[in-house]
């Protein structure tokens, strides 16, 4: 049957039978294809989709990895530039006070510098310990090379190792050289009032031990990073086309 061309609009009668049902079987087939085509196409979607959530997840992933090793780098470069040389001894300074007895060297700033025979880390006046528990202070030398005494928190620890485990991170500035750790008389400590184990004066304290590094913490260094593996890519390959129409939709006519 030949295509013509319309002579006018079309009306009811310009279509005879054949060529009706012959369009709308065209029209089906075309129908049928544009939703195989769409499932094809959500499919593709939801594989993309998919994948893109699965690279968040491991963005997410890297990201904090990423953060715990930014965080572990800084510590160890805050412990290069700030730490002790030598091996420092402490002991009591005049009933109250703790003190180097050798000299040793350190690091402040990336500087090298040298903590005096006796020099003092003054311990104050207004540190409390609760009577018969254990406190715990850091002591540490700032810029200017004083030794500075830090205590723990709190003002009573059931046991030693509670109390190192509580000490402080130190300043920025500050290095390290070790910490002091005190039981208290059963009537209770105060700084500068009840002299440590060994001094006169006040409650002296039962027991006074002195740390020349802190390994009873992880005040500088923290744990090692933990690395735990992206998840793999479970999305398949999203590049599956779409079906080629082939239908034709040409609309035969005869003149009515």
């Amino acid at each position: 049957m030949a295509v013509l061309p319309l002579e006018s609009d079309i009306t009811a009668k310009g279509l005879d039978q054949k060529t009706l049902h012959s369009l709308l079987t065209n029209y089906n087939t075309v129908v049928n294809e544009l939703v195989d085509d769409h499932a094809t196409n959500k499919t593709t979607i939801d594989e993309s989709r998919t994948a893109i959530l699965e690279l968040i997840d491991d963005h997410d992933t890297n990201q904090t990895h990423l953060g715990n090793i930014k965080t572990l780098l800084n510590q160890i470069r805050q412990s290069m530039l700030y730490q002790c040389l030598g091996n420092p001894t402490f002991a009591i300074d005049t009933n109250f006070d703790v003190k180097s007895t050798e000299p040793v060297s350190y690091l402040n700033g990336g500087t090298l510098k040298t903590l005096a025979d006796d020099a003092n880390f003054n311990t104050g006046t207004t540190k409390t310990i609760t009577g018969a528990k254990w406190g715990a202070a850091m002591l540490t030398v700032n810029s200017s090379g004083t030794g500075v005494v830090t205590y723990a928190s709190a003002a009573a620890y059931d046991t030693e190792a509670l109390a190192i485990a509580a000490l402080a991170a130190p300043a920025v500035t500050d290095t390290v050289m070790g910490y002091v750790t005190i039981l208290a008389h059963a009537s209770g400590f105060t700084a500068g009032t009840d002299a440590l184990e060994g001094g006169t004066g006040g409650n002296v304290a039962t027991t006074t031990n002195y740390y020349n590094n802190i390994n009873g913490n992880t005040l500088m260094i923290g744990a090692a990073v933990s690395t735990s593996a992206e998840s793999a890519l479970a999305a398949g390959d999203p590049t599956a086309s779409a079906a080629t129409l082939t239908n034709s939709t040409d609309l035969v006519l005869t003149k009515g």
